[in-house]
């Protein structure tokens, strides 16, 4: 009861001393009451199951683009990896053959832009390597996404409940 059915209540029963008037003013105001608060309950439940959907709408999103970024630098990283696999051939070569045009200089120069394009393949490897390890697995993204689900189930039921 609030205080102000409350206050109704008794000055209906001040007015009509015998009761005949009391009881249902005070029982429907009490019962106005409580429905106004399933209402308001209702509407917060209504708003919190909106907002549980929106958030869960927004992770499904963030769980895909994670599965395709993922794809891709592995992708990337098999890539690279081909590429440090035929520089190193490269290198391996270069190294077995100095000279044999007669002409050092170039080979050393050539040899050296080698050894940089390896050096900058292996570091973008690592990285690449790195990303993937830091990465979110899909399985524990999914696994919040169930989560979510089953909150929102869990809302729909005690929505359900209150409406009864």
């Amino acid at each position: 009861e609030t205080p102000r059915s409350a206050g109704a209540g008794t000055s209906l029963a001040a007015a009509f001393p015998n009761g005949s008037s009391s009881g249902a003013g005070e029982n429907a105001s009490t019962e106005m009451s409580r429905l106004r608060a399933q209402v308001a309950s209702l509407e917060g439940e209504r708003e919190m199951r909106v907002k549980l959907e929106k958030l869960l709408e927004v992770q499904t999103v963030q769980v895909d683009l994670q599965k395709e970024l993922r794809m891709k630098t592995e992708s990337l990283l098999q890539v690279e990896q081909q590429t440090t696999s035929k520089l190193r051939q490269q290198l391996e070569e270069a190294r077995k053959l100095p000279g044999s045009t007669g002409r050092q200089e170039p080979d050393l120069e050539s040899r050296a832009l080698l050894e940089g394009r390896f050096d900058q393949a292996q570091k973008r490897i690592a990285s690449l390597e790195r990303q993937l390890a830091e990465a979110t697995a899909p399985e524990t993204s999914d696994r919040v996404e169930s989560q979510l689900r089953n909150q929102i189930e869990e809302q729909e039921r005690l929505i359900e409940s209150l409406r009864e």
